[in-house]
């Protein structure tokens, strides 16, 4: 899976498979979707329960190409349960 991570004017390529998960800055890779938010909304996708809809419905989080690509994305990252 690979995402495109717009934040203000910096743009980072995330690819994330079994094994690893590798960041680029910069738009280097096909990507599945590409997400457009603040840091606050994006650390908001990893660490609660908001999700990819919620937040678009809020006008804080833009999804282009696959936004199922985008939810699975944010799952794949925050804290273990305790």
């Amino acid at each position: 899976m690979a995402v495109r991570l717009l934040v203000g004017t910096d743009s980072f390529d995330v690819q994330v498979d079994a094994a690893s998960v590798r960041i680029a800055r910069g738009a280097h890779a096909q990507t599945d979707a590409i997400v457009r938010g603040d840091v606050r909304t994006l650390w908001s996708l990893i660490f609660t329960d908001m999700t990819v809809a919620s937040a678009i419905d809020a006008g804080v989080l833009e999804v282009t190409r696959d936004q199922a690509a985008a939810q699975r994305f944010f799952t794949l990252f925050g804290l273990p349960p305790s």
